[in-house]
């Protein structure tokens, strides 16, 4: 799942399919749960960047599907979209071992951010290579 840059997560939308997500949890008796997703949103958020990007959200494959390239694939639209508009990407990794899969795409970590002792977030950018291209030119 991804937000292009003009789609703001957090708006008003967001919040109220929180609530709505808070409120089925709450039914299943899921209040560890609530409480992780609210305390990962306090963290998360204030260090969003500021700027016009894409945000990707979510990305997971079945461990039998992995490795074969259909991650690279899945992301490779919305890269190339961003490029395109001359924006960076941003995520937000909960697993350590995807990082290097990430690097290998034009991510970079620049972030850290702590949960508890079992949970630490990657916080990763990706420059739009378009932004970062100087031509040539012949003299």
């Amino acid at each position: 799942m991804w937000y292009p840059a003009e789609v703001n997560i957090f708006d008003k939308a967001f919040v109220d399919v929180e609530a709505k997500i808070n409120t089925i949890a709450a039914d299943f008796n899921e209040f560890d749960a609530i409480k992780r997703l609210e305390q990962i949103g306090k963290k998360v958020q204030p260090i969003a960047p500021t700027i016009s990007h894409h945000e990707i959200f979510w990305l997971a494959t079945l461990p039998k599907f992995r490795g074969k390239g259909i991650g690279s694939r899945l992301l490779k639209p919305i890269l190339d979209d961003a490029d395109a508009q001359k924006i960076g990407c941003h995520l937000v990794s909960s697993n350590p071992g995807n990082t290097s899969f990430y690097e290998n795409l034009g991510f970079q970590q620049y972030s850290l951010i702590s949960i508890d002792f079992e949970l630490t977030l990657i916080v990763m950018w990706r420059d739009s290579y378009l932004s970062n291209f100087t031509p040539i030119t012949s003299n």
